[in-house]
């Protein structure tokens, strides 16, 4: 759940959150009519439509954020791929980009989840 206060706000206009995480593909909120004063949370695990374009993945009971934007350029595709193979070939590990899986080693787990994100043309939806 995603907290936030908005203090300076147009009334009844809508706005819309973006999230941004480092492999995973951006993804923004389904817009929320706001005003003035507003604190609250935003949820965009309850369901697909919480995300705009339901640009999500649900994983067990919980939508997610697809995962594999290795160079942060909205779409997972090849050039993703490519850096994922090579880092796996050159045995890099920790905390970098091309672990999508979040082990801390890059292998063929992580080419396997860009792999079929990049094979269903998965993308940045934006408002």
């Amino acid at each position: 759940m995603i907290q936030f206060k908005y203090l300076n706000t147009t009334n009844g206009t809508k706005y819309y959150l973006q999230l941004e995480h480092r492999n995973a593909l951006e993804t923004w909120s389904g817009g929320t009519i706001m005003f003035a004063g507003y604190s609250g949370g935003y949820d965009l695990s309850a369901n697909d439509g919480q995300a705009f374009g339901s640009n999500q993945v649900l994983k067990g009971s919980r939508y997610c954020l697809y995962s594999g934007n290795a160079n942060s350029d909205g779409i997972i595709d090849i050039n993703d791929l490519s850096d994922i193979d090579n880092d796996a070939f050159n045995f890099v590990g920790g905390y970098v980009v091309t672990d999508i899986n979040g082990d801390n080693f890059i292998d063929l787990n992580d080419l396997s989840i860009c792999d079929n994100n990049a094979a269903n043309f998965v993308s940045v939806i934006a408002p």
